[in-house]
């Protein structure tokens, strides 16, 4: 198993030992520190979503949680080169209702980022790609992955208290379960 993006490893924390050997990747060192607290279950690896350091066809399951930094057609066609025949891929976004809403309202965010507060105070915008349900389906089946179905997570769901960045929206999350049926691209 396979957590994209870890940071925090949301895998180690809700988990996984019923998927055996985990394998925690993240393109930044800094934010794959945050799951160092985790070494004793997973393996730790520094690299890029979009270049996946695995061999073709070597992975059961992937999880990528919030991966919306790298939500482009070259992270799905990694999906489909690394997964198995039959392996699966869980990948959580930001709702595109929430993402947008809160981007057209808020004068500090830009269309297809993410305004973040560093510790010292300094904003910076990062990637953000988050693209209405339609869309992502076709991105994700254009890569010849299956998406077998989608998940909204509603802000009743979520643990309080409740960021005002996501207020008076309902659906905050989409999630997609995705399965490599081996299906061309």
């Amino acid at each position: 198993m396979v957590e994209v993006g870890a940071g925090d490893s949301l895998v180690c924390e809700l988990g996984h030992t019923a998927f055996g050997k985990l394998v925690l990747l993240d393109k930044s060192d800094s934010m794959l520190s945050y799951s160092a607290k985790y070494r004793h279950l997973a393996s730790l690896v520094v690299g890029d979503a979009l270049a996946l350091p695995f061999l073709n066809n070597s992975i059961s399951v992937m999880v990528a949680s919030l991966a919306d930094p790298f939500n482009v057609p070259e992270f799905w066609s990694e999906v489909r080169r690394a997964l198995r025949v039959g392996g699966w891929c869980i990948f959580t976004s930001p709702s595109y209702e929430w993402a947008r809403s809160f981007r057209l309202e808020s004068t500090d965010e830009l269309q297809g980022a993410a305004l973040f507060q560093l510790r010292s105070g300094e904003r910076v915008h990062l990637p953000s790609l988050v693209w209405p349900e339609d869309a992502q389906v076709e991105m994700i089946r254009r890569a010849g992955l299956t998406v077998v179905s989608t998940n909204a997570v509603g802000i009743d769901a979520l643990p309080t208290p409740l960021s005002p960045k996501i207020l008076g929206c309902k659906i905050v999350v989409t999630g997609f379960v995705i399965k490599n049926t081996g299906r061309p691209a």
